[in-house]
């Protein structure tokens, strides 16, 4: 009977260790995701967003760019947007050189030219740095560096998993940065068009005045000029779309009269 006891004491124990060191590994896993404090990855509407501690970030959508060849061992290779890939006819860009919307998901910045919302995940920050991505919290230690996450992203984006190319995720250069230390944006109010708008007159737009059509020159924020497309905002066709600013978003949105879906503002104060 002893040795029965002691039997059953000794199975309990083992039991109890397992289920500890279970607890254990699942509360690591969940505290960590992978995650280092260097990048946020995550997927939305089809484009894998790479978002800085910072601010700034980078994107690859893969249906465009699966044409290149990447691999672990592989030379410099242009698959992102700041790396040189060609997107401009899937995006928008703004006054300053910020993307806009890539096809129908809108990015939103706040006066400092931060990246606040890609789609409906939101990003926040605190004493410029990012302290949450969608239900992810990113937590640190007293002395201001990286310590660990907690929750995820979304239901999409419960961890990250390094891939190949996540190593050609790379910040904008320093001409064409646009977090700045001064609130730049602050009363700035970009227009955006939905996608079959832009996609319809991205060709035209260069020489015919769309505003949103593409890049020709960088401006520094912080010298009071901005980036000016060649074409003129007069010059588009007015009856194929209507500005649209509700002022208590802070955001100025272009609507198709034909009943194509707006772009919704979900966070305050950015734009």
């Amino acid at each position: 009977m002893k040795k029965l006891a002691l039997l059953f004491i000794g199975l309990l124990t083992i039991g109890t260790t397992t289920y500890a060191a279970n607890t254990n590994s699942e509360e690591m896993a969940r505290r960590y995701a992978n995650y280092d404090g260097s990048k946020y990855v995550f997927v939305e509407a089809g484009i894998e967003f790479s978002v800085f501690p910072d601010g700034e970030f980078d994107f690859y959508i893969p249906r465009y760019a699966d044409g290149v060849s990447v691999g672990v061992n592989a030379g410099p290779v242009s698959i992102s947007f700041n790396t040189g890939f060609n997107y401009d006819p899937y995006i928008q860009y703004d006054d300053y050189g910020a993307v806009i919307q890539i096809e129908d998901t809108p990015l939103y910045y706040d006066h400092y030219g931060r990246l606040t919302q890609a789609g409906n995940v939101d990003i926040r920050y605190n004493r410029n740095r990012i302290v949450r991505v969608g239900g992810l919290f990113v937590n640190y230690n007293r002395f201001g560096a990286f310590d660990y996450c907690t929750g995820f992203i979304n239901i999409y984006n419960r961890g990250y998993v390094w891939r190949p190319y996540h190593n050609f995720f790379y910040r904008p250069i320093f001409d064409r940065c646009l977090v700045w230390t001064t609130p730049y944006r602050l009363h700035y109010n970009p227009i955006r068009y939905n996608y079959a708008f832009h996609r319809n007159n991205y060709w035209r737009g260069y020489n015919d005045g769309y505003r949103n059509a593409r890049r020709d020159t960088w401006r520094r924020p912080n010298n009071g000029r901005v980036a000016h497309n060649n074409g003129r905002r007069d010059n588009v066709d007015r009856n194929n779309a209507r500005f649209v600013t509700p002022r208590n978003k802070g955001r100025s949105i272009a609507k198709n009269t034909r009943g194509l879906r707006n772009d919704r503002s979900l966070a305050r104060g950015t734009t």
